[in-house]
């Protein structure tokens, strides 16, 4: 796991995992201030694609255990395959693992 965040990047961490499974840094930066290019940065150092996939999948798991566990499959797949796939599709096999979670609580 990557190191521990320094509190002012956890907290824009919470921001972006409660974004949700369609969640983005763009769309972070309008909502919560910080440049892009900073968000960019802690999010690869601290792995939060791959924190908040498994933040979703554990708040899913209860749902529907079949469906969670395809999306593991899938989001180990794109963790096996981070070298050498190109980041068009790696979004691709986070969205696909996305797409079979149910919507974050309102």
């Amino acid at each position: 796991m990557p190191d521990a965040m320094p509190p002012r990047v956890a907290i824009a961490y919470q921001h972006y995992r409660d974004m949700g499974p369609r969640r983005s840094l763009r769309g972070l930066v309008s909502t919560h201030g910080h440049k892009f290019s900073n968000l960019r940065r802690w999010s690869v150092r601290y792995g939060w694609p791959e924190r908040a996939g498994l933040h979703d999948l554990e708040e899913a798991r209860q749902v529907d255990p079949e469906r969670v566990s395809l999306a593991m499959r899938i989001l180990q797949r794109a963790r096996r395959e981070a070298d050498e796939a190109s980041p068009a599709q790696l979004r691709a096999l986070i969205a696909s693992a996305s797409m079979l979670l149910p919507p974050p609580a309102a």
